[in-house]
């Protein structure tokens, strides 16, 4: 439904072009199309307000998912973390070797983080990289966002 009411959006910026005062012709459309845009986009938010209504969060279901990346899902922010120090690039290609070992050791990224001389040059202590390594605190602007919509239902 989204993708139609995106369609539909050309439709209506062709609606804008006028010759004089707004004269009869392509303007018409949005006798046909906006109504249409209306409908659908009611129906979109229907269908979101029913799904959200049997939303059920699963704290430890989340934390035992994210477990079982053994640390993957926080690369970028681990790779970020130590870029600052030994440069983008490097810490790419260190951070992306240590996934792929993550996998074929059966350990997690913290723990090869730990372990690896490279790491230990960049300089950063045992408490930054568990911070870097911890999904809680690479939540983006998450928290603004929901503080924002919170306060605009109020």
């Amino acid at each position: 439904m989204a993708s139609s009411v995106r369609g539909m959006a050309s439709s209506m910026v062709e609606a804008v072009v006028a010759d004089f005062e707004r004269s009869t012709g392509p303007w018409e459309i949005e006798w046909i199309v906006l109504p249409q845009i209306c409908a659908l986009s009611h129906a979109c938010l229907e269908q979101t307000r029913y799904l959200l209504r049997g939303l059920e969060v699963d704290e430890e279901g989340m934390q035992r998912n994210l477990a079982l990346t053994k640390g993957n899902v926080v690369s970028e922010a681990v790779m970020m973390g130590l870029g600052k120090t030994i440069g983008r690039q490097y810490a790419h290609d260190l951070v992306y070797d240590l996934c792929r070992r993550t996998q074929l050791e059966d350990k997690t990224l913290l723990e090869l983080l730990r372990q690896s001389e490279e790491v230990k040059k960049a300089g950063l202590a045992d408490d930054e990289l568990a911070s870097l390594c911890d999904p809680a605190n690479y939540l983006g602007l998450s928290e603004i966002m929901v503080d924002r919509l919170l306060k605009s239902k109020a």
